[in-house]
């Protein structure tokens, strides 16, 4: 009896380019559905803990406040957060003008601070918390000079361009 041995079979290749077509349009299909949206950050540093040398500096330091709530800003200064100015409200919108000119006269004579620290009520609108956040941050027009810790006159442009949240709730 004779064994009769067949040929072998070549393996045909699989043909995936429909597949890949299938892919392709099913990615352009879903990069065309997504919504791109610009997202807008506003920077804001967490509090920061260090060990302060006594025999650097002898005066206290500013620690700068904004108490924000519906009705007034009160900014106090010192660690013991003496009262500094109170602005209320003009009508529906915060006074930031006045705002300006009391953060300008500190930091005529605190040139080298540069943070700010907000705490903010919980029914105070997001919007207005931007709003207070770009009045404190730059000068509309004009320097500021004073002498910072070492006696040198510096000018600057800024004010308090360092924000920190305290808290909110």
């Amino acid at each position: 009896m004779r064994i009769h041995r067949r040929k072998p079979k070549k393996m045909e290749k699989l043909n995936v380019i429909p597949i890949l077509d299938a892919v392709f349009i099913f990615i352009f299909f879903l990069l065309m559905s997504a919504q791109f949206l610009k997202v807008y950050e506003i920077g804001s540093d967490a509090p920061a803990v260090t060990t302060i040398d006594e025999k650097k500096d002898k005066r206290p330091p500013l620690n700068l406040i904004l108490d924000i709530s519906n009705s007034k800003i009160i900014v106090k200064t010192g660690l013991d957060e003496n009262i500094y100015k109170s602005i209320p409200k003009n009508n529906k919108d915060y006074d930031l003008a006045t705002l300006k000119k009391a953060l300008t006269e500190l930091k005529k004579s605190n040139i080298d601070e540069s943070s700010i620290i907000f705490r903010p009520n919980s029914k105070v609108p997001y919007k207005k918390l931007v709003k207070i956040m770009d009045a404190v941050r730059d000068l509309e027009k004009g320097k500021i000079a004073g002498k910072n810790k070492k006696g040198r006159v510096v000018e600057t442009t800024t004010l308090f361009n360092q924000i920190i949240f305290e808290t909110i709730i």
